[in-house]
């Protein structure tokens, strides 16, 4: 009760100085201010029982936390220096409505309470999307809000069917309490659970990008500035798959789970093979970074479908993409500023026009594609492994959807960076401030890669066993 009592005063007082002030930056400062408390309570919850949370929540909510923290603190030289003429009070709102939905979604022990919470974080970014405020941006927002309210009418339907199902086995407990349902979840209607199934799995999928259920992404993350990609490449996509965990522990529980696990391995390999080849002809960087983003949905899909090692390595693959994400979406957010375009037509050799922002593009290019000694090669490797004892066909059809997407990024990638910069001059030039955190997040994976510390080790194996049952 006094966490909870604590965290809403420090929600207020943000939201008073959001209203309040008239400067871009204090608002900056507020948001950064909750987000370094938020990270501080994270940690605590890692080690104390203040809050009964398993290890899934433990792991998304550090994941959350962390690249929370990045954002807001690059958005103190974002809103301060890049965008100080343009109001920035109802993304402020929408920034903290989105952590604070997102935190009670991850803690969420009841299935209708982590919807409810899901959608609203979800629906948080749409004023994101918009910032820009051109005809882009509302296209942009209100295909993303459509398709949002589709996802949010299935999975709602798909969790009356889960409790029809208890009422049809007789069931005394109806309720939707992750705790009720995957302790009576075998004696369920096998029939309405799986139609229960298709609609939430349709419902939340939406919210990852998985094909065909992508549609809205090339344009969301193509039209909104760099840092709010970041927040959604990296954040609501592991908020959607922490859902999607739920409903696989859900299957798992009812012994239904060779129904999740042909799905996720169909929907992996169809949108690794879809985003590898979109990304082929693409010159705009932030369409390309959104077909990766439908790729790397599908590696994570494919891990948890072939299980056993799979699936550690689709936990730490969303970790690592969380983080990649944030950091590339940022740095070519900085790119998109020193050249006032982005795509190639505008941008080359932005290493020799803007030098750390130009490295750190390349350098995260290479850690997305899963090059060692970075975390991202370890859980990619993981989940081959893992494809490997599942299916031989199948390694086949994912090794064919990482060289295709290795050759559309890289091909994206190195024509931005490499070369002689073209005569542009938009004045903008590189500060401590505007690489900084992409530059922290690209060394986060790293470290981990080279040297996981024991408590991540032990967070994704005791989540991994959960997800098992």
């Amino acid at each position: 009760m006094t966490v909870a009592f604590l965290c809403t005063v420090c929600v207020a007082t943000v939201l008073g100085v959001i209203f309040i002030t008239k400067e871009n930056k204090t608002r900056a400062y507020a948001i950064f201010a909750l987000a370094l408390g938020h990270l501080l309570l994270t940690l605590c919850l890692l080690n104390l029982n203040i809050v009964h949370i398993d290890a899934l929540s433990k792991f998304i909510l550090i994941i959350i936390s962390t690249l929370y923290l990045g954002i807001t603190f690059h958005g103190i030289s974002y809103f301060s220096i890049c965008q100080s003429q343009n109001n920035n009070k109802y993304v402020a709102l929408s920034l903290v409505i989105f952590l604070v939905f997102a935190t009670l979604m991850i803690v969420a022990d009841e299935l209708i309470s982590m919807w409810i919470f899901l959608e609203t974080a979800s629906l948080a970014c749409a004023p994101l999307i918009y910032y820009n405020k051109n005809k882009a941006s509302i296209e942009a927002t209100w295909k993303y809000l459509f398709l949002c309210s589709i996802g949010i009418i299935l999975a709602l339907v798909g969790m009356l069917f889960i409790s029809y199902s208890a009422i049809m086995a007789g069931a005394s407990d109806t309720s939707l309490s992750f705790e009720n349902i995957l302790a009576n979840g075998k004696s369920f209607n096998s029939t309405w659970l799986k139609i229960s199934f298709v609609f939430i799995f349709i419902g939340f999928a939406t919210k990852t990008g998985l094909f065909p259920l992508h549609s809205w992404k090339a344009d969301a993350y193509g039209e909104e500035p760099g840092i709010f990609g970041a927040l959604m490449a990296g954040g609501m996509t592991s908020l959607s798959w922490l859902a999607l965990i739920r409903l696989m522990q859900i299957m798992n529980a009812s012994k239904e789970s060779a129904l999740m696990q042909n799905v996720l391995v169909f929907f992996g390999v169809a949108s690794m093979l879809f985003a590898s080849i979109g990304m082929l002809n693409q010159s705009d960087i932030k369409r390309v970074l959104a077909y990766s983003s439908i790729e790397h949905m599908g590696i994570i899909s494919l891990g948890f479908g072939v299980g056993g090692v799979g699936i550690f390595g689709a936990l730490f693959h969303i970790f690592n993409n969380a983080l990649l994400k944030g950091a590339i979406f940022i740095a070519v957010g900085n790119i998109k500023r020193a050249f006032g375009e982005k795509t190639l037509y505008f941008v080359s050799g932005a290493i020799g026009k803007i030098p750390i922002s130009g490295t750190i593009l390349f350098i995260t290019f290479l850690a997305i594609v899963g090059t060692p000694p970075f975390g991202s090669f370890f859980s990619i490797f993981s989940i081959l492994k893992g494809t490997l004892n599942y299916s031989n066909g199948l390694l086949f059809f994912m090794i064919m959807g990482l060289i295709f997407a290795f050759i559309g990024i890289s091909k994206t990638i190195l024509s931005a960076t490499r070369g002689k910069p073209k005569d542009i001059q938009t004045g903008y030039k590189d500060t401590l401030g505007m690489y900084l955190v992409p530059l922290v997040l690209l060394l986060i994976t790293l470290f981990v890669g080279i040297n996981m510390p024991n408590i991540m080790q032990n967070l994704l194996n005791e989540a991994s066993l959960l997800i098992k049952g």
